[in-house]
């Protein structure tokens, strides 16, 4: 039988963070946004493309960047986001080649 490796205590509370992250299918969907784009999103298409209000949007966003699953980079009166690929692969490549293989709903230009 093969042997697990206990998580670190210190590393539990990353994992609850991107897991609780990823729990959220409108936040599954940012991502997926993030993914399809070329490279920034910028919040602007958010704000189009999915169904909620802005505060629910800057709501789920500082979630996703508290788990580290984007950066928020601010250029002027606009905010862009980008995914972290690397810590989402970290956790979970399965999940990030599912984000890449599925189909984002079309960005407005």
């Amino acid at each position: 039988m093969p042997s697990v490796s206990p998580i670190a205590p210190e590393s539990t509370d990353e994992f609850v963070a991107v897991f609780g992250a990823l729990s959220e299918p409108i936040r599954v969907e940012m991502l997926r946004l993030m993914v399809h784009s070329d490279g920034d999103l910028p919040c602007t298409h958010l704000d189009t493309v999915l169904p909620i209000a802005k505060s629910t949007i800057s709501y789920h966003i500082q979630i996703l960047r508290r788990a580290g699953l984007i950066s928020v980079r601010k250029a002027g009166r606009n905010y862009f986001y980008e995914l972290c690929e690397e810590t989402l692969e970290g956790y979970s490549p399965e999940f990030l080649e599912h984000l890449r293989r599925t189909e984002a709903p079309a960005l407005a230009a």
